[in-house]
């Protein structure tokens, strides 16, 4: 799911339409006089069986989502009064596991190819996409400075002007495996190239930092849902966690709130200013959101009611 102002865009990954089963769609609604409203269902005008669209975007008039299964993108632009597709994107190195990521800033995309074997089974690879003249060109594809086996750079992503962050939930083998990363590129001239490399100052193996993350001005927000500090009946069980990484990028983490057992926190993330809002997924079926208010040291929990559940 992706929301900009009055639009929202809702990925359905197992629907089946046009293309065949599981071909996936992604529904459009838009608010108007207080209400929202389905406007428009988008479907890559090639999609087929098992593409599982997925993995959207929004910012203005433009709606970016991932294909897996087709190994593409495709990017929808508000014309009208309708969503239109603009352009279909696929690497430039050839077919691969690809879009199981995006993110849109102006007119730079990213795309997340978190399987891609670059160079290690899994290891992972993120593409910069931008607009030129109207049409959106490849302009470099992004890996890691210390690439790993089931790194998965590239699972998550987040841009900004000139920043991008890109989360490695299975990198930072030191910590054991799996305990995650959140890599930070800066776009100096023409090239992006690595600015940081993020992770937990009491990070452990299955972490899974960088499952998610946020991005807003200086400030960089991990989710790690396989956290367990705050784990207070189960000392197997994954309360999950998130970290807060400033300039010049020193965590602090933000733990589960009374989480008990297999509570997952911090599988979603939503940073703007000084309000951080993550998301805990209790079951298949229920789970809640938490927001977090910024004050001058550090980052506080806001509260009921601003506790949202559903």
């Amino acid at each position: 799911m992706a929301i900009d102002g009055d639009v929202a865009a809702i990925s359905a990954i197992h629907e089946t339409f046009g293309g065949g089963n599981e071909s996936g769609a992604v529904y459009v609604f838009r608010r108007s006089g207080g209400v929202w409203a389905q406007e428009q269902k988008l479907t890559g005008a090639d999609a087929g069986a098992f593409a599982h669209t997925s993995a959207v975007s929004v910012q203005g008039n433009v709606i970016v989502f991932g294909a897996p299964g087709m190994q593409a993108a495709y990017v929808f632009r508000w014309i009208g009064s309708t969503w239109t597709q603009e352009q279909k994107l696929t690497p430039s190195d050839g077919p691969r596991p690809f879009a199981s990521a995006t993110a849109i800033d102006g007119d730079v995309i990213l795309i997340g190819s978190d399987r891609d074997d670059a160079p290690f089974q899994d290891s992972g690879s993120a593409y910069v996409f931008r607009r030129i003249a109207g049409t959106w060109v490849q302009q470099q594809k992004l890996t890691p400075s210390d690439p790993s086996e089931f790194g998965h750079f590239g699972w998550s992503l987040a841009i900004q002007d000139t920043f991008g962050a890109i989360g490695a939930l299975g990198g930072n083998d030191e910590a054991g495996p799996g305990a995650g990363a959140v890599y930070v590129f800066r776009q100096t001239g023409a090239p992006w190239t690595q600015y940081a490399r993020l992770v937990a100052n009491d990070a452990t193996q299955y972490d899974n930092i960088g499952r998610c993350v946020a991005l807003d001005g200086c400030q960089v927000v991990g989710g790690a849902p396989g956290d367990n500090d705050a784990c207070l009946k189960d000392p197997f069980g994954s309360a999950g966690a998130a970290y807060v990484f400033d300039a010049p990028f020193c965590p602090q983490c933000i733990p589960a709130l009374s989480s008990v057992g297999l509570a997952v926190f911090a599988i979603t993330l939503v940073v703007a200013a000084t309000m951080i809002l993550a998301r805990r997924r209790a079951s298949v079926a229920n789970g809640s959101a938490f927001s977090f208010q910024r004050s001058e040291k550090n980052v506080q929990n806001v509260p009921p009611p601003a506790t949202i559940s559903g």
